[in-house]
C-alpha cells in the first residue's frame, strides 16, 4: 500500500476536477478569481477566503468584488438555453475589524468586476480566460438592489477581454472616492 500524503490528495483532487473540460459550478468562483487575479497587477492581494465580501485588495486600499455567472454548467446538455443571468450584490449586513464585528450595511468593495462567460457549445471550458467577458463597475454606480442581471451591468460598462482587465480596473481605481480608506 503506498503512502498518501497530503500533497497527493490535492493533486488528486486538482486533476479531478480541473484535470477535464471544466462547465462545473462547484468552483466556478475560484476559477474566476484565478483569472481575473491573473490580470490584476503585482499591487493586488487575493483574499481567497470563504464568507469576505470582496477578493482583492490594493496596497492602496482598495477593494474589489469579483462577481461570476456562466450560461452553461455540468448538469445541462450543451447548447441549451441558459437561465436568467444575474450577479449577487447585495450589501452585507457587517463585517470583522480587528477582531470584532461591526454592524453596518454597505458593500466594502469599492470596484466590482463582473465575469461572464456566454458560452454554451461543447467547446465551453470555463478555465480558458478567452471565453470570458469582464465588465468593471465602480460600487458608488450600482442600484440599492439585492442583484442585478447583465443588461444592466452592461448599461453600466463596457465589456473587456481578458488582456484588457488589468488597464480598466486601474483606471478605475484612480478615479474613485474611497469612503472606507
Amino acid at each position: 500500500m503506498s503512502c498518501m500524503t497530503s500533497g497527493v490528495i490535492r493533486q488528486k483532487a486538482a486533476h479531478a476536477a480541473f484535470g477535464r473540460r471544466f462547465t462545473t459550478n462547484k468552483w466556478r468562483d475560484l476559477v474566476a478569481e484565478i483569472i481575473i487575479g491573473s490580470a490584476l497587477g503585482s499591487q493586488w492581494h487575493w483574499r481567497p477566503e470563504d464568507w469576505v465580501d470582496w477578493d482583492f485588495e490594493h496596497i492602496d486600499g482598495t477593494m474589489l468584488a469579483v462577481r461570476q455567472y456562466a450560461a452553461c454548467s455540468d448538469w445541462q446538455q450543451p447548447g441549451s438555453k441558459a437561465s436568467r443571468c444575474t450577479f449577487d450584490i447585495a450589501p452585507s449586513a457587517g463585517y470583522w475589524q480587528a477582531g470584532c464585528g461591526i454592524a453596518r450595511r454597505h458593500r466594502p468593495a469599492h470596484i466590482y468586476v463582473f465575469a461572464y462567460h456566454p458560452r454554451t457549445d461543447e467547446a465551453a471550458d470555463h478555465c480558458d480566460p478567452t471565453q470570458w467577458e469582464f465588465y468593471v463597475v465602480p460600487t458608488a454606480i450600482l442600484p440599492p438592489d439585492d442583484e442585478i442581471d447583465l443588461a444592466r451591468v452592461r448599461d453600466l460598462s463596457s465589456h473587456f477581454i481578458f488582456a484588457e482587465i488589468d488597464m480598466f480596473i486601474e483606471q478605475f481605481n484612480k478615479a474613485i472616492y474611497r469612503p472606507y480608506c
